[in-house]
C-alpha cells in the first residue's frame, strides 16, 4: 500500500511562518485574500468589498498578517477564530477612527467621506459594545467597585454630573494625574485640587463617578466616550 504524504494543516502552516518561512507567509496571505474580504463584508453589513479599491481591505490584510504573527496555538482556538477576531477588532478600529476624523473635518464634502462606523453590522457593533463594557468593568475592579456600585453612585443632577465629568477629565488629560491614579487605585487630591477649583467633599462624593470617567477617557473605549461626550455636551 503507497502512503501518500498530506500537506500540513492550517495550525501546522501558521507555525511555519512564525518560524521565518515568508514566502509561505506571502502564499498564505494571498490564499486568504478571499477570507479577509468576506470577514470586512461582515464587519459593513453584506457590502460588497472591491479589494483593489477599499482601502479597508488593507486594514484587513494587514490584521491578517497581524495574527499569523501573535496566534497560539495553545490557546485551544482555531486560528481561523482568532484571524477573524483580529480583523474584525482592527477594520472596527479603522471605521470608527475614519467617522471621528470626518466629524471633525466639517468642511469635507459628504461624497468624498470614507464608509464610516455606521455601516457596520449592528450585531458585530453590539459585540463591539460588550466587549468594550467587559474590559471597563474589569478596570473598575482593580478600585474595588462594580459597574453597580457605579450605578448607585452616579450623580443624579445634571449639573452635578458635568462637574463629575470635567474633575475626571483633568485627571485624564494630565500624565501624572492619570498615572498616579492607575498605579495606586487613588484620586491624588491634593494634586487634582492644584489643577481645578473644586471641593474637595465634593470629589470624595462623587470618586466612583469621577473614577470611571478618567478610566475611559484615559483608555481605548471609544464607545463609552461618546457617552460622555454627550453628557459634558448637554444631553442626558
Amino acid at each position: 500500500m503507497t502512503m501518500h504524504n498530506e500537506p500540513p494543516g492550517r495550525e501546522a502552516l501558521v507555525i511555519q511562518i512564525q518560524s521565518g518561512d515568508k514566502q509561505l507567509r506571502e502564499q498564505f496571505l494571498r490564499d486568504y485574500q478571499g477570507f479577509v474580504a468576506a470577514t470586512i463584508s461582515s464587519v459593513m453589513g453584506g457590502r460588497s468589498i472591491d479589494r483593489a479599491k477599499d482601502a479597508v481591505f488593507n486594514t484587513g490584510l494587514l490584521a491578517l498578517n497581524e495574527a499569523l504573527d501573535s496566534y497560539n496555538p495553545g490557546k485551544g482556538v482555531s486560528f481561523i477564530y482568532f484571524a477573524r477576531q483580529v480583523i474584525t477588532r482592527r477594520v472596527i478600529d479603522t471605521l470608527r477612527r475614519d467617522e471621528r476624523e470626518s466629524r471633525l473635518n466639517v468642511s469635507t464634502p459628504i461624497d468624498n467621506v470614507s464608509h464610516s462606523a455606521m455601516t457596520i453590522n449592528p450585531a458585530i457593533e453590539k459585540i463591539e459594545v460588550q466587549e468594550e463594557l467587559k474590559s471597563f468593568a474589569g478596570q473598575l475592579n482593580k478600585f474595588g467597585f462594580t459597574m453597580s456600585d457605579l450605578v448607585k453612585h452616579s450623580p443624579r443632577h445634571k449639573d452635578s454630573k458635568k462637574l463629575a465629568i470635567k474633575i475626571g477629565r483633568t485627571l485624564a488629560e494630565d500624565p501624572e494625574l492619570i498615572a498616579h491614579l492607575l498605579e495606586r487605585q487613588t484620586i491624588p487630591l491634593k494634586k487634582l485640587l492644584k489643577k481645578i477649583n473644586v471641593n474637595p467633599k465634593t470629589v470624595e462624593r462623587h470618586r466612583t463617578y469621577i473614577i470611571a470617567i478618567a478610566i475611559i477617557l484615559a483608555g481605548n473605549l471609544d464607545t463609552l466616550k461618546d457617552y460622555i461626550y454627550a453628557v459634558d455636551e448637554g444631553g442626558h
